[in-house]
């Protein structure tokens, strides 16, 4: 999984379990794109086959998500209705990959 030129950074072998999940989430999106999402519940209607056809027909278009809910940021200043709809959320979306945004 590890690409030879852009290996894993040395102190990826000293995250927590936690931590090296999310790194790897954030490499895997970076090189080579695809879709990530948390093990939850999902119904028919969160079928991701608009979404994929939705980032592949817009080039412009980097990543799809599910957007952020208020109260869900870290960051303080997303935390309110006019701010925080510009966001995704990170359990999950869809990339594009090596672009601006990874």
């Amino acid at each position: 999984m590890q690409i030879e030129e852009h290996p894993f950074h040395p102190a990826y072998w000293f995250l927590s379990a936690t931590h090296k999940a999310d790194y790897l989430r954030c490499y895997l999106m970076h090189f080579y794109g695809g879709g990530y999402a948390d093990i939850k519940h999902y119904t028919r209607e969160n079928n991701w086959k608009e979404c994929f056809e939705f980032l592949n027909n817009n080039p412009e278009v980097w990543v799809v998500g599910a957007k952020e809910i208020v109260g869900g940021s870290p960051i303080k200043k997303y935390n309110n209705p006019e701010t925080v709809e510009h966001l995704i959320c990170n359990g999950w979306f869809i990339c594009k990959p090596k672009t601006e945004f990874t």
